[in-house]
């Protein structure tokens, strides 16, 4: 099977070669390509077991051009793994790459798969590959080109030098608080601070430098006194506030009585020194103790850190155990898409009428997984209820035979029809017989109320003619009506 190398990328790691150098920096180059078949497939070989029948070998060469015969470096690799045609090798693994071969202005790759003739073009290997010189230190020995003796030592800079004693002298002439710091305290401070002994600091520069650290001359006989105004700047910025802002407030909302702490108005809330807390109840017997309704809201999250959660979904009460949300109704409420009769004209809460409505998925996700697009839907985002107002609802005959016409009932919304839950049935009357007699006189010895004249025609020379009839418009028991519901 002939191959085809559609793309490659490559990434230099590490190159260099260097004597000065702290630890032996690795001369490889990470190669990564994409390979294909002749028909642009990806090669997808990561073993021998993955692919018997084909393996693939593969030889990188560095050449000094384009097109040229000269081989600068070459390595092979056997069984490359390729998965979903991505294989990647470290050039100079097994054959160092010398350094020699970036000394050239260009070097070109070259890669041959399975002994086969060198995929063209060569790549050039551009600025990346060269950091190979980056092993060199070959400015280990000057400070950015120049010689030590081109800089200034400090013994030839006399007197723009501070000693220590000349450190204290200035001190004291600007009537700084020897007292207050040793020369000791002083030197570690600078020395903390980035001063050298001996480096070249000019008095300006030291007295610079202590004004913008905070320290006053002078002597420090007596305690600096913070003006009034001073205080107030330093508690503003610092998140205090004045009595004077407090008393702007309103009166606190809390007060401390024994054994708990409560809101002023006491009906609202309580805590107690045991932890519990009252809402609308002075004294709490558990932990949280509501004297009235308590609202719940929504939640989608439901994991270990939120396990005893409750939540009100809109139209039922859910736990959660740590995993999933469960009805409150612990198995004994009606599930999702049960039907129930109604005695109102009012829909009771968590139910919907049954009137063909369509509506959305989103909005009722129970009831959706409970009776899907049975009864129909509009779109991808909706499904429709059953209609049953005016229906007489029958239980499915479930093959039993109990419902004789089951193979034409009609379809229930989704196109299913047959005896299925959900199709329908037009109003019937079963199949019977009724007596009739013969006209007076037809024939002789016959009377209207003879028993033998059970549906017998008619041939006295008349045509057309019917049994009387009565009753309404429709065959039904008797009834009451009640609202078809569903649960949601």
């Amino acid at each position: 099977m002939k191959s085809r190398y559609l793309s490659v990328l490559f990434t230099l790691l590490v190159l260099g070669l260097s004597s000065v150098a702290v630890a032996d920096v690795p001369q490889i180059l990470h190669y990564q390509g994409f390979l294909t078949d002749a028909s642009g497939n990806a090669v997808d070989c990561p073993d021998s077991i993955a692919c018997p029948g084909m393996q693939y070998s593969m030889t990188f060469r560095l050449y000094d051009s384009t097109d040229g015969d000269t081989v600068l470096w070459q390595e092979s690799f056997i069984a490359v793994p390729i998965r979903d045609g991505i294989f990647d090798v470290l050039l100079g693994s097994t054959n160092p790459i010398d350094e020699s071969v970036f000394d050239l202005d260009t070097a070109y790759l070259g890669l041959s798969i399975n002994d086969t003739d060198e995929l063209l073009p060569r790549q050039r290997l551009v600025s990346a590959a060269y950091a190979i010189r980056a092993g060199n230190a070959e400015n280990a020995t000057t400070l950015g080109g120049k010689s030590a003796t081109d800089f200034v030592a400090s013994d030839d800079i006399a007197g723009l030098c501070i000693t220590d004693e000349e450190l204290a002298t200035l001190l004291a002439e600007k009537n700084y608080c020897t007292e207050c710091y040793s020369n000791d305290d002083v030197a570690i401070y600078l020395t903390d601070n980035g001063f050298v002994a001996g480096a070249s600091y000019t008095d300006a520069q030291v007295q610079a430098y202590l004004d913008a650290q905070g320290y006053v001359s002078g002597p420090h006989t007596v305690d600096t006194v913070l003006t009034e105004q001073q205080v107030d700047d330093m508690a503003n910025n610092n998140g205090y506030a004045s009595q004077t802002a407090l008393d702007a407030l309103a009166p606190s909302q809390w007060t401390a009585e024994a054994g708990r702490i409560q809101a002023n108005n006491a009906a609202n809330v309580v805590v107690t020194d045991t932890g519990n807390v009252g809402v609308g109840t002075q004294t709490p017997g558990a932990r949280l103790d509501v004297a009235g309704g308590v609202k719940l809201g929504n939640t989608d999250t439901c994991n270990a850190a939120t396990a005893g959660t409750l939540r009100w979904t809109g139209s039922t009460f859910e736990g959660c155990d740590g995993t999933k949300w469960s009805s409150l109704g612990g198995g004994g409420g009606p599930p999702a898409g049960t039907i129930m009769g109604w005695a109102t004209g009012f829909v009771p809460p968590g139910y919907l009428e049954c009137d063909g409505s369509t509506q959305l998925r989103a909005d009722y996700p129970a009831l959706f997984a409970a009776i899907g697009t049975r009864y129909g839907s509009t779109g991808l985002e909706t499904f429709i209820l059953p209609d049953f107002r005016g229906e007489f609802l029958r239980g499915w005959s479930h093959a039993t035979g109990k419902d004789p016409n089951a193979g034409g009932r009609t379809d229930r919304g989704d196109g299913t029809t047959g005896d299925q839950v959900g199709t329908k049935q037009g109003s019937a009357n079963q199949s019977h017989n009724h007596k009739i007699g013969r006209w007076s006189g037809g024939y002789p010895g016959y009377s209207l109320d003879d028993p033998t004249q059970d549906n017998a025609v008619l041939d006295d020379g008349n045509s057309g003619e019917n049994t009387t009839h009565s009753g309404g418009s429709e065959s039904r028991p008797r009834n009451v009506n009640v609202m078809w519901v569903i649960k949601l």
